[in-house]
């Protein structure tokens, strides 16, 4: 499936797209927010992958990590890559949140599917070094091992998005 999601990717790859500073590794757990109501962001951690490019990447990165209440539960193998805490009713459904995104930046998200299956295909492909670094002894993260269902359930996911099967 991963070559079949590779496939895809490079057949529908976005000729335009706005050029800005990418975070990299953009997603909540790389923000701090401050303690006032509304919650307002106050800093942006990991900046290590930073660069000029495609600012849609940081948002499709986000919303691979951004599970809405009508999406299935994330796979368990997975659990470390993926949440679901966002799919209550405090959080914005990933609809709400590219349309405030939009709000924001002027940018239109004209290609929501690219960038999402874009994503997921990038964390399987992490999900295959931490696998390779279970088998080769060296490391004892208890995730590593896991990636051995979690890369086919992230490729499977990748063509759900593909199949219109998990709509943004």
């Amino acid at each position: 499936v991963l070559y079949d999601v590779m496939e895809w990717l490079g057949d529908n790859v976005p000729e335009e797209y706005p050029h800005t500073l990418v975070h990299g590794d953009y997603k909540l757990d790389n923000v701090m927010f401050g303690p006032g109501t509304p919650p307002e962001i106050v800093s942006l951690f990991d900046w290590e992958m930073a660069t000029l490019g495609d600012p849609f990447t940081d948002l499709g990165w986000m919303l691979s990590y951004w599970w809405d209440g009508k999406d299935p539960d994330p796979p368990d193998a997975t659990e470390s890559l993926t949440t679901n805490f966002m799919a209550g009713s405090a959080y914005l459904t990933r609809e709400e949140l590219v349309d405030r995104y939009e709000s924001a930046t002027g940018f239109e998200f004209d290609n929501p599917r690219f960038y999402r299956v874009l994503a997921v295909y990038k964390l399987a492909g992490l999900g295959e070094m931490f696998f390779r670094r279970y088998l080769e002894g060296n490391s004892d993260d208890p995730m590593y091992p896991k990636m051995r269902h979690g890369v086919p359930q992230l490729a499977d996911r990748a063509q759900r998005i593909i199949d219109g099967e998990e709509p943004l």
